[in-house]
């Protein structure tokens, strides 16, 4: 009883000092007064990660951040997730000799390749995007329905009209159904 009773003041106290989320011993209590009953009764916070749902998107960290242990990853995989970011940046950013430097430094996969696409898209540089489409094809990768999403909603919020038609051409001749959320951003 003593337990629950320190929770809800816990959970009271945080409501009024206006927290969004407070951890205390290894425990959540949450801050807000529809789902405090169940925030107060969850089980102990598990670390942030892959799959453990503790970060929603627009709702900030609810969970505190584990600090940074040696086994965390390999040394190789951090150094080409910053290669990654460093191109996505850089497409961001509009300096193509950048990109062309990191582009010819690694054997970038599919996924990454259309990260770097998505990059081009989230600034409204459909040319970027377009012109990394013509790379993938030139390297061999096929390109595939998302990589041709990423370049139609960049076309879309440029305000492109004649390139969207013919990608959906290619998407046609190459037997790939185009993805809804492109499709409603062209409309």
């Amino acid at each position: 009883m003593a337990a629950a009773a320190r929770s809800w003041l816990l959970l009271l106290a945080a409501l009024v000092l206006g927290a969004r989320a407070l951890i205390v011993g290894g425990r959540m209590i949450g801050a807000t007064t529809r789902s405090a009953y169940v925030i107060a009764r969850a089980p102990a916070a598990r670390p942030r990660g892959r799959g453990c749902g503790g970060h929603r998107r627009g709702r900030g960290d609810l969970l505190q951040t584990p600090p940074a242990t040696e086994g965390r990853g390999s040394s190789e995989a951090e150094a080409r997730r910053r290669a990654l970011r460093g191109v996505c940046a850089a497409i961001r950013s509009a300096e193509w000799d950048n990109v062309g430097t990191g582009l010819a430094a690694e054997r970038w996969s599919r996924g990454e390749w259309r990260a770097m696409v998505q990059a081009a898209a989230q600034v409204s540089d459909w040319q970027g995007a377009c012109r990394l489409l013509d790379e993938m094809r030139a390297r061999g990768l096929p390109v595939d329905g998302p990589a041709f999403g990423h370049t139609l909603v960049a076309c879309a919020r440029a305000g492109e009209l004649d390139v969207p038609i013919r990608l959906l051409d290619e998407l046609a001749e190459a037997g790939i159904a185009p993805e809804l959320r492109p499709m409603n951003q062209l409309i």
